[in-house]
């Protein structure tokens, strides 16, 4: 509620500071981390778009503050997906040691795990809707492969229903951004 009465220098400081003094990728895996990212990216976007007229100076800290912060995220996003974390995470001792009761309980961990992607997807449509167009063609390199992988995996027949839907709206919350849509992509 605070972010949401700041002026858009304040967030242009806000948000450089995290990037200047954080790790910002170990951060931004974190879900405080992407809560606090989209946050201040919203609510620049909000005052960017707003009727209120802007100080030019602070336009042009938010401006060059902005695209810091995203040249420092960019090469960490395909990381931040819980997913991504979680496949990462297979490799070792554990992953031998799944039991029937250990696939249950991973089936019932996806759909957290989708709406923990989904907190990921809106970080990445906040970034989109906040950057110039040759920057937006900069992330949508960035996340790619995620992308295309998600889409596959929710046109897959053996994938159930709902969660295809899940997967399809998490994709297009950051595709909207930019004005595409999961269905032109083949």
């Amino acid at each position: 509620m605070l972010i949401n009465q700041c002026n858009l220098g304040l967030v242009a400081g806000l948000l450089g500071i995290c990037t200047q003094r954080m790790e910002l990728g170990a951060v931004a895996a974190t879900r405080p981390g992407v809560a606090l990212f989209t946050a201040l990216l919203s609510r620049a976007q909000s005052l960017v778009r707003g009727e209120a007229p802007i100080d030019p100076a602070e336009r042009e800290q938010w401006t060059k503050t902005f695209d810091y912060f995203l040249q420092t995220i960019s090469p960490h996003l395909p990381d931040l997906f819980p997913a991504t974390l979680a496949q990462k995470a297979v490799f070792g001792p554990s992953a031998y040691l799944l039991s029937s009761e250990g696939q249950a309980r991973q089936d019932r961990d996806h759909g957290e795990m989708e709406r923990r992607e989904a907190e990921v997807w809106g970080l990445a449509a906040a970034l989109a809707v906040n950057a110039p167009e040759d920057q937006q063609t900069n992330l949508v390199a960035a996340l790619r492969d995620k992308i295309l992988h998600t889409v596959q995996a929710a046109r897959d027949p053996k994938t159930p229903r709902e969660k295809a839907e899940l997967k399809l709206r998490n994709v297009n919350m950051f595709l909207h951004g930019l004005g595409l849509d999961a269905s032109m992509i083949e």
